[in-house]
């Protein structure tokens, strides 16, 4: 009744009395739930219920088409649980590739985590850095902290708290800063930013609260000018910035008050 463990390799040795099983010249392991395991090394340590792999180590998920590549992965093997302690690239059903230290599948709960600074790429050639990477795959949510987000137009974001929806590509955020590439203005030496409390966006329209825009270079004290409103969305369809309840203000004072204001987006 117990689970058959198979290894396929060049060289294969039994240690102390049987509890260590090592493999080298090149090793593939099959028959662990749905998983398979290749490297140049291996070991098989019984009692603790582990399997080391070693040298270009590679772990296969059949059931959620993740691959996990690094120099050594763990896997342990009563808790269902794989761990890489080194420098690591995991490819998530060909759509997401992450790079990071020390990161987690426990596959029991289907969940990837790291508390250390990790680099995730999307197809769409979006990259997202952050801290605290947490990866729930029953319900496909990624969750991550202190993040930096680079889009493929070269827009910088900076995130305190994210949440993305990776069924739909959603996105809420709280507390952020976008820096817009200024290439898009006529005038490079302007510096447009966008700040706000908390965002939503897909790949049709963005929407932050109680956010603030201006074009102008960052300096000390308040910027020239600002428009500030209680709602700002962009609208990538129609490239239109629109807000509600807008001010505009001059050096810090109040201007004008608009219900609706709109105006082209940097493209």
């Amino acid at each position: 009744y117990s689970e058959e463990i198979q290894f396929k390799s060049s060289k294969v040795f039994s240690l102390d009395n049987g509890n260590i099983i090592r493999a080298e010249d090149g090793v593939n392991i099959f028959g662990i739930k749905n998983i398979t395991l290749s490297s140049d090394k291996a070991e098989y340590i019984k009692d603790k219920s582990l399997i080391k792999v070693f040298g270009n180590a590679q772990v296969y998920d059949e059931i959620n088409n993740i691959k996990i590549n690094s120099q050594e992965i763990i896997y342990y093997k009563k808790l269902n649980k794989i761990e890489s302690p080194g420098a690591t690239i995991i490819i998530i059903n060909d759509e997401y590739e992450i790079n990071g230290f020390n990161i987690i599948f426990d596959r029991n709960l289907n969940n990837i985590y790291t508390e250390n600074e990790s680099i995730l790429q999307d197809t769409l050639k979006n990259i997202i850095r952050s801290e605290n990477l947490d990866i729930d795959l029953n319900e496909k949510i990624l969750s991550a902290k202190e993040v930096n987000i680079k889009d493929a137009q070269l827009n910088y974001y900076n995130i305190e708290n994210l949440k993305i929806n990776l069924k739909n590509n959603k996105v809420v955020g709280k507390d952020l800063d976008i820096r817009f590439n200024n290439t898009m203005f006529a005038n490079p030496e302007n510096e447009p930013r966008l700040k706000g409390n908390a965002i939503f966006f897909n790949k049709k329209s963005s929407i932050i609260n109680k956010g603030v825009f201006t074009t102008c270079k960052s300096r000390d004290g308040c910027p020239p000018w600002q428009m500030s409103a209680s709602k700002i969305k962009h609208d990538k369809l129609k490239k239109s910035i629109i807000y509600d309840n807008a001010w505009l203000k001059l050096y810090d004072i109040l201007v004008f008050y608009f219900p609706k204001f709109f105006h082209p987006d940097p493209s």
